[in-house]
């Protein structure tokens, strides 16, 4: 979110939609709504609801993969241990490995996914 801050004014416009990260730089001055309500949900604002919200249709969608340049890394902080200990299931595993946790619930391991659980 930091990182989309700094991407809100004119020549450098970056948007955040369902979690994935746009560079609209060269489009949004011809965007047929006017280049202002790109640059007003910019920088570190969500524009998912108002995006889908305008009737924006597949064509739209598709042109858009056009501009992506990466994904929203979402951090999640764990207080307990038992937090991470309940995902033990096939279809619900997850791993702590040097402090981190990783949803593995649809790795396939080589070695065979016994070996996970």
């Amino acid at each position: 979110m930091e990182e989309l801050k700094l991407h809100n004014k004119e020549e450098n416009i970056w948007v955040l939609y369902k979690g994935k990260v746009y560079d609209l730089s060269k489009f949004y001055r011809n965007h047929p709504g006017g280049p202002d309500v790109i640059e007003e949900n910019s920088g570190a604002k969500d524009c998912t609801k108002i995006f889908d919200d305008a009737g924006h249709n597949k064509t739209h969608r598709k042109q858009m993969e056009g501009y992506l340049i990466g994904e929203l890394e979402q951090t999640r902080k764990f207080a307990k241990l038992e937090d991470i200990a309940d995902h033990n299931k096939p279809g619900d595993l997850w791993l702590l490995i040097h402090n981190k946790v990783y949803d593995v619930s649809n790795f396939k391991h080589p070695g065979g996914n016994e070996i996970l659980l």
